[in-house]
């Protein structure tokens, strides 16, 4: 691969630096993102443990909402690196930068060229999604790269080392559940789709290689359960308190095809690149025969895609960021599609040194530009102004690790929590105590006359102190 090609890869880093990095490293952060990174942060600290998560001391002071391992991992760069807020948009960008290089080895372990590894990567970040994702430091990030690292690790164990790749791919795959869960088993369909659509394999070894895979998990847990006697309520609590009440309980969207909406809501603009590409491709040449050789394993990561939307309609709590680790396989199966089309592409531009230069100035002017553009929003706010402006303010006076009482109407107010305890430590509860010292409201009438003496205000937000 000549030193020109890279200029398409630089374009890539580019367009990735531009959508992820301005909205990451910009102060705010959705809500999700932010209770990850308190607990994380908390985890840093001292508070709680790997399988006893800890949120605040009066909302989930014993966090089972999700299984520990993403937590633990970005608590280990707190444990290193500090608390700043850009440790967690470290690690959220760090795994966005893990998932492309498992994209590009995917890519190569099916024999495409390295020249158009860049492919995939663009129709990857193509997906809305998943450039939101890695800007909001989504569990659903970590997941991705055990999962693309499953399914790398299987394409492995077909070509040679067969039990020491099944291994790892099954330990790639227990990673990504203690990541985010059950989502992660749609990966086990992928011995399924490679033995039905690329007859890469008898279908009888499909699933033995399936039940190899599962047994190993299977193995792990059980093991794990037997040495950490505390894994064992860990996940237990899990289940009982994240899989079983969404199943049955929690009511998100309005109807369970909301998800398949999603996804072709996602996936717009790769549907227009390929109906152009293949478009301009048969107008041109008459003939799609060359796309036949390409047709079967495009389709069979469609399928793998597929596996990770459809079952999440078995829930009515949905959102579209619950797929955002299917989009790799998406992102190949169209990739693979366009191979003849990308080559074509990629020969006209090379073929030519005003085009070839072009291609150099623009994306060395958007790796830099989207650079600056993300060191200057860094400096500001992205979201949630007035509320972390507040925040700032009142921490001055609020010792870490304190208890506040607020009134009862910002009791709901989800983010107040989290951002509280991610930028100073400190837990809100709506019942008033005798013995805490600060009150918060956003009525400062109600204090009239008593016990409590205003100290600060910000933004509508008052914060009181105990005479």
């Amino acid at each position: 691969m000549g030193h020109k090609s890279f200029y398409f890869f630089y374009f890539v880093g580019g367009l990735f630096i531009l959508l992820v990095g301005p909205h990451l490293f910009a102060d705010g952060m959705f809500l999700d993102g932010v209770t990850y990174a308190a607990i994380s942060n908390n985890l840093a600290e001292g508070l709680g443990s790997f399988w006893k998560l800890y949120y605040t001391a009066t909302l989930y002071p014993e966090f089972y909402e999700h299984p520990p391992l993403a937590l633990w991992l970005e608590g280990y760069l707190h444990f290193v690196f500090g608390s700043s807020i850009y440790v967690e948009r470290c690690y959220s960008f760090f795994t966005a930068i893990l998932t492309g290089l498992m994209i590009v080895l995917i890519w190569r372990q099916l024999g495409q060229a390295w020249k158009l590894a860049w492919v995939p990567l663009l129709l990857w970040l193509l997906f809305p999604k998943v450039s939101w994702s890695y800007s909001n430091n989504m569990l659903e990030n970590t997941m991705g790269v055990f999962l693309c690292a499953s399914v790398f690790f299987y394409l492995k164990s077909l070509t040679e080392r067969r039990a020491l790749y099944i291994l790892l791919a099954s330990f790639a795959l227990i990673f990504g559940f203690l990541s985010k869960g059950l989502v992660a088993f749609f990966i086990l369909s992928a011995p399924l789709w490679f033995w039905a659509i690329m007859h890469k394999e008898t279908w009888s070894r499909a699933f033995i290689d399936i039940g190899a895979i599962f047994m190993g998990f299977v193995g792990f847990l059980a093991l794990l359960f037997w040495i950490v006697p505390d894994s064992l309520n860990g996940l237990g609590m899990y289940f009982q308190f994240q899989v079983l009440h969404s199943l049955s309980d929690v009511i998100t969207v309005n109807n369970r095809f909301r998800i398949i909406k999603d996804f072709f809501n996602e996936s717009i603009i790769n549907f227009v690149i390929l109906i152009i590409g293949i478009g301009v491709f048969y107008i041109k040449s008459k003939s799609l025969l060359v796309f036949k050789p390409y047709l079967r394993t495009a389709v069979a990561f469609i399928a793998l895609g597929l596996s990770g939307v459809i079952p999440i309609m078995i829930s009515m709590k949905q959102s579209s960021y619950y797929i955002v680790p299917a989009f790799p396989f998406f992102a190949m199966g169209y990739s693979i599609l366009l191979v003849p089309v990308a080559s074509q592409v990629y020969k006209y531009i090379m073929d030519r040194e005003a085009f070839t230069r072009a291609l150099r100035i623009i994306a060395l002017s958007l790796c830099i530009g989207a650079l600056g553009f993300t060191v200057y929003k860094s400096q500001t706010f992205g979201r949630d102004e007035a509320k972390l402006t507040m925040i700032y303010q009142f921490s001055k006076s609020i010792p870490p690790r304190t208890i506040i009482d607020m009134e009862p109407e910002l009791k709901e107010d989800w983010g107040l929590h989290a951002y509280f305890m991610r930028y100073g430590s400190v837990s809100l509860d709506a019942k008033s105590f005798p013995q805490r010292t600060f009150y918060l409201c956003r009525n400062s009438e109600v204090m009239t006359n008593s016990t409590y003496l205003q100290v600060d205000e910000s933004n509508g937000y008052y914060l009181f102190k105990r005479q």
